[in-house]
């Protein structure tokens, strides 16, 4: 399944709330890089930190994460 498929997947799923709180949560990210340009390297950088993280085990639920912040 590819990343889009599998957010669509997720998005369906999702209840009224539930994407109130993921829209919460895009725009939060975006005001917070808002000011920073990131290079291509830069975010293959941060992508693959991400990967090492997941395989490591450093990873939440996006449900459980999005509903601690709340």
């Amino acid at each position: 399944m590819s990343t889009l498929e599998t957010t669509v997947s997720m998005i369906q799923r999702c209840t009224e709330d539930e994407l109130q709180v993921v829209q919460q949560v895009i725009r939060q990210f975006f005001r917070n890089r808002e000011s920073q340009t990131v290079t291509k390297s830069q975010f293959l950088g941060e992508l693959e930190i991400s990967r090492k993280q997941h395989q490591n085990g450093q990873c939440q639920e996006a449900g459980e994460a999005s509903w601690r912040e709340i």
